[in-house]
């Protein structure tokens, strides 16, 4: 009897690092559990922040060097998630898993080739 495997898509277009992009390529930002963690908290923070600087009427300057220091203060901080993987420590969060606002992890894993297969050369002319 012959065992028929599935094999990894690296050549589809929607394959990130085992995963499959597609859903977040249909439909980007639909699904909240595709978001970097890190990220989600940043921005509820920064919504905070800016609700707080609107009340006191801050100014833009004060604002400004405010949030920088409470971004500082979270970078520092913020352990945020058990996935991360150090990747460019110059961009934030610094994460190998990173995809932009998506964290890789969260995509569902690659099966192998599917119907929404797409080779990588194919989506790159389109």
């Amino acid at each position: 009897m012959t065992v028929v495997l599935r094999l990894p898509a690296k050549e589809c277009a929607y394959f990130r690092e085992g995963r499959c992009f597609y859903p977040e390529h249909l439909n980007p930002g639909y699904d909240p559990a595709y978001r970097c963690g890190v990220l989600v908290r940043l921005h509820q923070i920064y919504d905070d922040f800016l609700g707080q600087a609107d009340a006191f009427s801050l100014e833009e300057a004060s604002a400004r060097t405010l949030w920088e220091k409470r971004f500082a203060d979270f970078r520092g901080k913020y352990s945020g998630c058990q996935d991360h993987e150090p990747s460019d420590m110059n961009e934030f969060p610094g994460c190998a898993h990173a995809l932009g606002d998506v964290c890789a992890k969260a995509l569902p894993p690659c099966l192998g080739r599917c119907r929404n297969y797409v080779l990588q050369r194919l989506e790159q002319q389109e």
